[in-house]
Formats: structure tokens, sequence, C-alpha cells
């Protein structure tokens, strides 16, 4: 049982999150880019608080940290973003990699892998792999970013990968949503595809629902005994 005093402090992160992803995706929404530079360095922090004042108690303090550092290089890789160029774009990429591989370290900590055997190692990597490769071909990367962002790909779908080894729906959906946000960012930026009139809105919420899907399923992992019985 949380103390009384981090329940009323969570809930105070949480309604502080959700003025700050309401003021994000009005703005997105309105094509106030001016607004949305400001309210988004602030979500990723806000929901780390949010997350960290909602974290069981009992659980290894390096989960707490793991997920922390997963929302804290999501923020550096949100700031980047909001520049323009292809070093700014290569630097955040590389910010959310780092999140990703904390994501995918926190996973293995809390024991979602265990249940894996050695098909589920062979052929699920393996498709994420050849998705990702597919994908970078298809809207044609220029070649001095294909690399990179191949393997950023492989490692952003290894976490809806990491869902369905854990059976976790909550886990796969959030991974699901990531991969879409960031599919919609890559058609925008190489092959200039935009398919929603409010691309800047929908790639935000789907961002946005996506690290909260991935905090929840993390919070709640093992906190009933079928699911520490499994890990």
């Amino acid at each position: 049982m949380r103390p009384l005093y981090k329940q009323y402090l969570g809930a105070a992160a949480a309604g502080l999150f959700a003025a700050a992803v309401a003021v994000n995706l009005y703005a997105n929404y309105l094509g106030d880019p001016c607004l949305a530079n400001r309210s988004k360095p602030l979500l990723m922090p806000l929901l780390a608080l949010t997350a960290l004042l909602f974290f069981p108690p009992g659980r290894p303090r390096t989960e707490k940290w793991l997920l922390t550092a997963a929302l804290a290089f999501g923020t550096a890789g949100d700031v980047l973003l909001m520049y323009s160029g292809q070093t700014f774009f290569l630097l955040g990429m590389a910010m959310f990699l780092l999140g990703h591989l904390c994501y995918l370290t926190l996973f293995a900590k809390m024991g979602l892998y265990r249940r894996v055997g050695k098909a589920g190692w062979l052929t699920g990597p393996s498709a994420m792999a050849a998705v990702a490769c597919a994908l970078v071909l298809a809207i044609k990367v220029p070649f001095p970013m294909a690399a990179p962002v191949a393997v950023y790909g492989f490692v952003l779908l290894l976490v809806p990968l990491s869902g369905l080894f854990a059976r976790s729906g909550v886990l796969l959906l959030g991974g699901v949503l990531f991969a879409f946000s960031d599919s919609l960012i890559a058609l925008r930026s190489f092959a200039g595809i935009r398919f929603f009139d409010h691309t800047g809105f929908v790639i935000m919420l789907t961002y946005i629902t996506a690290q909260v899907l991935l905090s929840v399923a993390i919070i709640r992992w093992r906190s009933r005994p079928a699911e520490r019985n499994a890990a």
C-alpha cells in the first residue's frame, strides 16, 4: 500500500500531465508550433514523475530507474526533434533508440522473456529486422541515413514483440502505437506522405498514448499473483 501523501502527489502529477497533454494536442491540432514546442518538453518528465509516484513499493529500484531513464531519453528526443536538419533528426533518433534499449533491458529485468523458447528468439527478432529493412526500402530513405534508420526501426519493433512474448495486450498496444507514430514521422520526413489533415496531432496522440501504455504495463507487471508466478 502506497503512503497517502504519495497517492495525493501521484494524483496531482497525473493532473499536471493531463493538462500538458491537452495543451500540446490542442496546439498540434490548431497548427500552433510555438505552443506545441513549449508544452512538448513537459510531457515525458511529468509522465515520469507520475510513474514514479505510482510505482508499487517493493519493486526493484533498477526497474524504477530504467523506466525513468527511458522517459528521460524520450524527453531529449522530443527536444532535439523540434529543430530541423539531418543532424538533429539523427540525434533525436539516437535518444529514442537509447530509450527503447532501456525499455528492453527493463523487460528483461522484469522476466518478460523467460517463457520465450529458441524458436521465438530465432523467428521473432529476424522478422522484425526484415520488416524494418523493408520499410526503409519502401519509403526510400536516403543512403547515408538508411542504416541508422533501419537499426532504430529494428529496435523499435522489438518493443511490441516483447508484448507478444509477455502476452501483455497493454504492452503490445503501446509498442504498436509507438511504431505507428514513428512510421508517420518517417513517411512525412522521407517520402513527403501525410495520411491525415492533422498529421502532427496524430503523431503526438499516438506517441503520448504509447508512452502511457508502456508505463502502465511496467507499473502493473507482477501486481497479481498469477503474473508473479509467470515471471
